[in-house]
């Protein structure tokens, strides 16, 4: 009985083993490509699929790549299926479906099985698979694709031009890679030129996950190149992250109008012969450009020297006894008590327990940098609290500077790592631009209620009379003689508006007494101008002393670059 069992097993395995063990196999394929003056191209595939051996399949799935990354962004291809027939002509059912960066066919029907050979001959149409360099054009395609599951016992192509354009056969350049992916072996295709403008090429025998790649070279002219515009218009398709800061733009719009614009005022700018009633020129600063910077700063300590708060004093810098520049002092006064706010915060923070200090020290006290912007940020907020802004103008700004600003410091820190994870250049540059975007819309962010609109008004037309020409001055109604003293009061707003010159010219030849809080190195006479001048000059030193403390698409196929793999088309497949 046992023996009898034992000649059943063999006889059985005799019969079934050599059924189970033989797999699935593509007996042959063949893809006939045909490069078209518009440079598109038409593929046909013909799949001689064996699914002797195999149990339960339905059909086949082709996987084309249509989606690749390059260093420049994405680049896709434009992959229409026209059909999908056997060898007589008859349609197999299919669907297409994109996934990951192919394009999926899947041949067959769920409910039905297929055994034994079966073909499939697959059509279908490329858009911008040409590749087009300065003295040829070129196609490199990946014909099998190096991710079939099984072996591929012969592959041929052909590749034909349309149109009636004459090529001649030695005009045209060749060359295929065969192997694993990454192979650059060329030796393994057989190749054949015909007069017909033809290639054909063939190879024996791929391996599991072996593929073969082939180059086409051809003169130029003979397929239409894209023009610039259309590669643009391309290129934005295929990477739409180029759109993120026209999105970005728009955003940043909607919110300025409703959050950022100001509010309209009489439209008319007419001459003030005087400031703003309780306004102060720091405050003017910001009510004029929406910005405290060191001029405005600079002008307080004028103002409040002119005001009797502490006097300024020039002197020449001597180095080894040779004349090296202008020193300034600052020197504290009686009248201290009766100054509150940002004012009293800031003669403190420049003078504090001394009683006279130079700008070369200011420059190297560490701390003043800081406390000085603290000073600023009090002056933002009075300029809010006064009901000039809607908010804070520089906490109205800082969000924006935050996020534009802090995108660019994590590409600044972390650049190296974004590229090894292969982020496209038009990916970075689409988010370095709205980053910039985000930067540039903060400077419009602060918004004035109707009041502070209409004091910018007023601002304005102060600036215009202060700034007036001579041949001008008789309009304003205005005789500099008759009141010698509105130089001096009106120097800082000049400072701010950055026309302390032009304010001197006004009083160019009239005789002015000199200033009881500057003792400058005037030598028996005083001008505005001189004044001015050495104010201007004062100016510039103070804001370096306060800015140093604060500082306290693919390679050519030829020429070594191609492999197998490489190339567009190619993917793979299997049975499902």
């Amino acid at each position: 009985m046992k023996k009898i069992k034992f000649l059943l097993f063999i006889l059985l395995s005799l019969v079934i083993f050599p059924q189970v063990t033989k797999a699935e196999v593509i007996n042959n394929f063949i893809a006939d490509i045909t490069i078209n003056p518009d440079s598109s191209i038409l593929v046909e595939e013909t799949i001689d699929y064996d699914f002797t051996g195999s149990t339960a399949r339905h059909g086949i799935y082709r996987d084309i790549p249509y989606k690749y990354q390059t260093r420049g962004g994405s680049y896709k291809l434009d992959i229409k299926v026209l059909s999908v027939q056997d060898l007589s002509g008859k349609n197999w059912s299919y669907t297409t479906t994109k996934s990951g960066n192919n394009l999926e066919i899947k041949i067959g029907d769920a409910d039905k099985l297929v055994s034994g050979i079966k073909y499939y001959v697959i059509r279908y149409q490329v858009d911008g698979a040409i590749n087009y360099f300065s003295d040829y054009d070129e196609l490199f395609w990946n014909i099998t694709g190096n991710d079939w599951p099984v072996s591929i016992e012969r592959s041929e192509v052909k590749i034909g031009f349309s149109g009636d354009k004459k090529i001649n056969k030695n005009d045209i350049k060749f060359v295929c890679y065969a192997g694993l992916l990454g192979s650059t072996d060329s030796s393994r295709c057989l190749l054949n030129k015909n007069e017909n403008n033809e290639i054909n090429s063939s190879i024996n025998f791929l391996q599991t996950k072996e593929g073969w790649s082939v180059v086409i070279g051809f003169p130029k002219g003979i397929v239409n190149q894209p023009t610039t515009l259309e590669k643009f218009l391309k290129t934005a398709k295929d990477n739409l992250i180029v759109l993120l800061p026209v999105f970005v733009l728009i955003g940043l719009y909607l919110y300025w109008r409703k959050h950022g614009r100001d509010p309209d005022g009489r439209g008319t700018i007419v001459p003030e012969y005087e400031p703003p009633v309780g306004m102060l020129p720091a405050e003017g600063g910001i009510i004029y450009d929406e910005k405290m910077d060191n001029k405005d700063i600079t002008a307080t300590i004028i103002d409040l020297a002119r005001r009797g708060y502490l006097k300024l004093k020039e002197t020449d810098k001597k180095v080894l006894g040779i004349n090296a520049g202008k020193e300034w002092q600052l020197i504290k006064t009686e009248k201290q008590n009766d100054l509150i706010g940002y004012e009293k915060d800031l003669l403190t923070e420049i003078l504090g327990a001394k009683n006279e200090v130079s700008l070369s020290q200011l420059k190297s006290d560490q701390h003043i940098g800081r406390n000085i912007e603290e000073i600023k940020n009090k002056i933002y907020e009075t300029v809010a609290s006064k009901g000039w802004f809607v908010k804070n103008p520089e906490k109205a700004r800082a969000k924006f500077m935050a996020i534009g600003f802090g995108i660019l410091a994590f590409f600044i820190f972390f650049g190296e790592a974004i590229l090894d994870i292969g982020l496209s250049i038009i990916t970075i540059g689409s988010i370095i631009v709205s980053a910039l975007l985000f930067i540039i819309f903060a400077q419009f962010m602060p918004q004035k209620t109707k009041e502070g609109i209409l004091m910018r008004e007023k601002l304005q037309g102060f600036k215009m009379f202060l700034s007036v020409t001579e041949k001008d001055r008789v309009k304003f109604h205005f005789s500099p003689s008759e009141h010698p003293e509105k130089f001096a009061e009106y120097l800082p707003w000049a400072i701010i508006f950055g026309v302390e010159k032009e304010w001197a010219e006004v009083f160019k030849g009239i005789d002015l007494p000199a200033p009881d809080w500057y003792q400058g190195n005037w030598t028996g006479f005083y001008t505005a101008h001189i004044l001015a001048n050495s104010l201007g000059s004062f100016k510039n030193s103070f804001g370096t002393a306060v800015a140093g403390a604060t500082a306290a698409k693919g390679a050519s196929g030829f020429g070594g670059g191609g492999f197998s793999g490489g190339g567009f088309g190619g993917g793979g497949g299997g049975s499902w």
